[in-house]
């Protein structure tokens, strides 16, 4: 038996952590940049204002930087051939490519046709996917699979922040270009939004380092430092989300002190490379305390492998090495069988299934059904939200015509948005540490992707009946599970499939939210909608613009009912993936006693 040294964490000196640990900081500085792609909805509108676009012309806009954030299996191939340095390098300059043409668009100094400044768009998607996949993909190689989820719930947490941030800096530094009626232009924050985009990806670009595999056990005080990455990130949820709440309901002024606020939580990410450590003598004494219990723990392993027989499944004893090869490449199953041979059992993150090899397993289609399911019925949900609150507004307004500032319940809408941003970073935070919990008890981490499509599905029924107040405790349900899968299917993946080309992988798999936001939020929740409004609505006006409005829990029950459908759907596949994966996983488990 091989002891692993500890670092003692104690108060009296700063030293460098594990050299990933850097890595673990260069992703979430990635994160933050390439998640500026939520923030579009921020600046949209002051573009359209001062271009003079029409809503068709500036939505062209967002929906390009959406497609080139799901379009990222190109950013996963050229990770898989090239490594994490070219792909962050070619991620920055996309996204500086991009918002510089916007840049200069709304500074009057391009005058391009708007299908020309939406191509601009297609660049800023892109860099961002790229962004995001050199970030996820360096770190899962550099961390064993017991720890995966809780690194991936990390990152994924900064990536959804982003929006939360940028917002707070607009608000503080340009409040003339926010709102929905901003006053003043848009390029100022444009250029500020450029530079600190680029500056983050340079940083996390140059600092991004992939070990030599195989990924090392968690050391000293690895442990309290995925601690302070968690509160790091709850605080600054909590910050973003309390900023929002106080700006809407009490007063705009308040943004500035909260812009202070989220920038010195942001700084702290900085700290995560670094651990305290105790003095010499204190560390002596820590040494010889551990020896001694190694000696202990030796002595008795030792007596259990010789006067116990074989135990079931249990999480203690399992290694990392052990973990990692749950990986095998028995994609060849579902075609041919169990491969019993010795020859034929390759270990993906030695060699890795790859993209091809992968679409040829049952279970990677299982898995992107259930993503596509529960991503798209919460974008379902997400995209319609201020809609779904003026259908419960009361019959009294049926054919009734109002101004859309006099609009009841508006500061609802935000105050519901700024929850599902709060909900959402917890539910990826909790679901990677829930994984990586289940899998040290010897539970497969698969079991949550049920948890998940059930919650969806209890989300999607409860939209159906709530009125405007329960939305609430909706919404906080919308956020966990949304949030949840967005952590979960990268960190199956990186199990069923290895890491060698999980960035190709993840990329084409990338494809299925894109796919379930259009089926479901456009083509059947936005659309029926509109259906149901040809029998009870009410109009807004602005200007010369009169809009209806569908009124009434009619509008989103079919809708939604479908949805639940799916998410249905989403636990049956989830629990056939259980199902498929119990036999190797739990065999693996019994071979490492």
């Amino acid at each position: 038996m091989v002891s692993t040294s500890v670092v003692a964490c104690g108060p009296w000196r700063w030293v460098w952590a594990p050299r990933r640990w850097r890595t673990v900081t260069a992703g979430c500085a990635l994160m933050f940049g390439a998640g500026t792609i939520y923030l579009t909805p921020d600046w949209s509108s002051a573009l359209r204002q001062q271009l003079d676009y029409t809503a068709e012309q500036t939505a062209l806009v967002a929906t390009l930087i959406n497609v080139g954030t799901f379009l990222g299996v190109l950013g996963g191939l050229v990770f898989v051939r090239y490594g994490p340095q070219t792909t962050a390098t070619g991620g920055t300059c996309m996204l500086a490519t991009g918002y510089f043409g916007i840049f200069l668009a709304a500074k009057g100094v391009l005058h391009l046709p708007s299908g020309v400044i939406a191509v601009f768009g297609l660049f800023v998607g892109q860099g961002s996917s790229w962004l995001y996949t050199t970030a996820l993909n360096t770190n899962v190689r550099n961390f064993p699979s017991a720890t995966r989820g809780k690194v991936i719930g990390l990152l994924a947490s900064c990536f959804g922040l982003s929006s939360g941030i940028f917002s707070q800096f607009h608000r503080a530094l340009f409040p003339e270009s926010t709102g929905a009626t901003p006053s003043g232009p848009v390029h100022p924050f444009l250029l500020f939004l450029l530079l600190a985009v680029c500056a983050l990806a340079v940083f996390g670009g140059c600092i991004t380092h992939e070990l030599a595999p195989p990924p090392s056990p968690l050391v000293g005080c690895e442990r309290a430092l995925f601690r302070r990455g968690y509160t790091l990130s709850l605080t600054l949820a909590a910050t973003v989300a309390v900023a929002a709440l106080v700006e809407t309901a009490v007063t705009p002024s308040a943004a500035s002190p909260a812009a202070a606020i989220v920038a010195c939580i942001c700084l702290a990410y900085l700290s995560l490379p670094l651990q305290k450590q105790k003095s010499a003598a204190n560390r002596l004494g820590d040494l010889a305390r551990m020896s001694e219990a190694n000696h202990d723990q030796h002595q008795q392993e030792h007596f259990a492998q010789e006067s116990l027989p074989m135990q079931p499944m249990g999480g203690a004893a399992l290694s990392a090495r052990r973990i990692d090869a749950m990986a095998s490449s028995d994609c060849e199953d579902d075609n041919e069988g169990p491969q019993d041979s010795p020859d034929k059992q390759v270990t993906s993150d030695s060699i890795g299934a790859g993209l091809l090899q992968s679409l040829q397993c049952v279970d990677f289609w299982l898995a992107t059904g259930v993503f596509l399911a529960v991503v798209g019925s919460g974008v379902a949900i997400l995209n319609n939200l201020p809609d779904v609150v003026l259908s419960r507004i009361g019959h009294e307004w049926f054919n009734a015509s109002t101004k859309s500032t006099d609009v009841p319940h508006q500061q609802t809408i935000t105050a519901l948005v700024t929850t599902f941003s709060a909900t959402n970073t917890c539910g990826r935070l909790a679901s990677g540490f829930l994984s990586d919990h289940l899998l040290a008890h010897g539970h497969p981490r698969s079991v949550l992707l049920i948890a998940t499509a059930f919650l969806m599905l209890l989300v999607q029924v409860y939209f159906i009946f709530t009125n405007i107040a329960g939305m609430y405790f909706g919404v906080l349900l919308l956020g966990t599970a949304y949030g949840s899968a967005w952590c979960l299917i990268p960190t199956f993946y990186a199990e069923r499939f290895g890491t060698h080309s999980l960035a190709a992988i993840l990329g084409l798999a990338g494809l299925a939210p894109s796919i379930g936001s259009e089926l479901f939020s456009t083509l059947l929740a936005a659309r029926l909608a509109d259906v149901e409004a040809e029998h009870s609505w009410f109009y807004t006006t602005k200007g010369d613009r009169v809009t209806r409005h569908c009124l009434g829990q009619g509008c989103f029950r079919v809708a939604y009912a479908c949805t639940a459908l799916a998410c249905l759907l989403a636990c049956v596949s989830a629990y056939v993936l259980v199902r498929r994966r119990a036999p190797a996983h739990y065999s693996l488990l019994q071979s490492s006693w």
